[in-house]
């Protein structure tokens, strides 16, 4: 074995331990108005109490902010300032510092105790063949799971430090037994936070559709569905640096002696909207179809919490990154079409069928019962984002490349996936994209979730027999046979995003999603 190069332990003990009560009350009542107009009125009350340590072990960075001229000394909050005694770092109490009280001192964030959520739906007949259905809501997110795996086991002051030394590779300092020799607590310290004005999100949804009775036993269904999303949480970095020397990243944080503090904040905003249209014809001769489309779009600032952009955003003086600017896009669930088609076939064999009607209940039990079924989807491709190995502009976070033209796709050839003259592949002169120059101290100009992945189709079918057995027949012995992909259709993963790196090629795709898989089940029921 080689002789280590760097350790690093932490010192101390984090916190461990988190409490939060959850509160949900609703009314609820349908109100019949008259024979055509059905209402249906409900309002809801949410509280999720900020999330407190039984021994007031709550601490966060403050001033959580990426100005340069805030005015403000960088300090540690603790609920209970008696702690600040432990650590050499400035420190101070939650409820001196954001005059905080009760609970919202113990949990370092503010209560949000102001989450009623109304709601609204209505039915209106207008003839015995067509009925027009809307509605209005608002749901609130609930954060206190995520919370609570976010703040426990938290490593930072005044309760526990990171200690690190790293040795000479000439003359070595430290060696397995012992490499904690001299090792003394890092200069910087970064942190992990709830951002004081923290609150519960929300998403208002309201739908109108409109469905219709058709002849031949089949329903059409047509309807506008959309929502909205506010305050919605999401990790965010502060104490970044502008763009700039990358071996002077430290020196360039709004507060040097820091390090970046990771913040969940409530600043997400999105929005859905959709036209969807759906046709189902049951019971012809024991065969139901359906058949539905989507046509939609999602805007919003970040789609899955952690996997955002999290550059923060500047404020105040000083170079500015507008978060909504940089981050506002398509959704990365965003799908512009989406089609499904389905048929269940209870198949006509057994008592009382057009096969083997008259068979004896031996016959039966292994001929009848039988159903088959099959589902096809198909869908328009995700969005991604390009992007660059390396922090190029010296602001420690992933940069992206400018985008000078409009993004050209071969969507029959994987190998050239996005047209691009950097893929051998392609046999082009032209792209989309320019790296962003080396040591440059600005941002890329490309927006997040400007690539668009490969569509996905998909077939799968089953079969299954249902045999019932047993006094009155209470029981029922159903075996499955499920076959997922069964057309075995490769359905490619998203091609290669970074620009800068020549294997795998920009553009290119070197995955695929699950080949056929096919599985056999037996359930009995009673």
């Amino acid at each position: 074995m080689g002789i280590p190069y760097t350790a690093s332990r932490v010192v101390g003990k984090g916190v461990e331990t988190g409490r939060s009560w959850w509160h949900g009350y609703y009314l609820q009542d349908d109100w019949k108005l008259s024979r055509k107009l059905t209402l249906n009125l409900g309002v809801r009350y949410e509280y999720v109490s900020p999330l407190v340590d039984n021994l007031n072990r709550r601490s966060t960075f403050w001033p959580l902010t990426n100005d340069y001229n805030s005015g403000i000394t960088p300090e540690v909050l603790v609920a209970d300032p008696s702690y600040c005694a432990t650590t050499t770092r400035p420190c101070a109490g939650v409820g001196d510092v954001l005059h905080l009280d009760g609970i919202s001192r113990r949990a370092a964030y503010r209560a949000d105790r102001n989450n009623f959520a109304p709601r609204f739906g209505f039915a209106y007949s207008m003839n015995d063949k067509t009925v027009i259905r809307g509605g209005y809501g608002i749901f609130y997110t609930n954060s206190q799971s995520f919370l609570n795996n976010f703040v426990i086991n938290r490593r930072q002051p005044p309760f526990a430090e990171t200690q690190q030394i790293t040795s000479s590779t000439t003359t070595p300092q430290i060696n397995i037994a012992n490499p904690f020799i001299n090792a003394s607590a890092t200069l910087v310290v970064g942190t992990q936070n709830i951002n004081p004005d923290f609150k519960e999100g929300y998403t208002q949804h309201w739908n109108l559709t409109v469905q219709r009775q058709l002849p031949k036993n089949v329903s059409l269904e047509a309807g506008y569905v959309a929502n909205k999303g506010t305050d919605l949480d999401e990790l965010v970095y502060y104490n970044v640096p502008t763009p700039g020397p990358t071996a002077t990243i430290q020196a360039r944080r709004p507060f040097p002696t820091w390090g970046t503090a990771l913040s969940m904040d409530p600043y997400v905003t999105s929005i859905y909207n959709s036209l969807q249209v759906k046709a189902v014809r049951r019971g012809q001769r024991g065969m139901t179809n359906l058949i539905a489309y989507t046509f939609a779009k999602s805007i919003d600032l970040s789609s899955e919490r952690g996997n955002g952009d999290r550059g923060g955003g500047f404020s105040g003086s000083g170079d500015e990154r507008n978060r909504a600017g940089s981050s506002r896009g398509l959704s990365g669930f965003d799908v512009r079409h989406r089609l499904v088609f389905s048929s269940v076939y209870e198949l006509p064999v057994g008592t009382g069928k057009a096969v083997l009607g008259n068979a004896g209940r031996v016959t039966n039990k292994i001929v009848g019962g039988w159903e088959v079924a099959f589902i096809a989807s198909a869908q328009g491709g995700f969005p991604y984002t390009a992007s660059m190995s390396g922090d190029i502009n010296g602001d420690g976070i992933t940069d992206r490349p400018d985008l000078v033209g409009p993004v050209s796709y071969n969507t029959r050839n994987p190998l050239c996936y996005v047209i691009d003259s950097r893929n051998a592949k392609c046999g082009t002169s032209g792209s989309a994209f320019v790296n962003l120059p080396a040591s440059s101290v600005r941002f890329g100009s490309e927006g997040r979730d400007t690539l668009t992945g490969p569509g996905l189709f998909q077939a799968d079918v089953s079969a299954g027999k249902n045999t019932r057995f047993g006094h009155d027949e209470r029981f029922n012995l159903q075996f499955r046979w499920e076959a997922f992909n069964f057309f075995n259709r490769a359905n490619y993963n998203q091609p290669a995003a970074v620009v800068n790196v020549a294997s795998p090629a920009f553009g290119s795709i070197t995955s695929a999603g699950r080949a056929r898989e096919m599985q056999f089940g037996m359930r009995l029921e009673f």
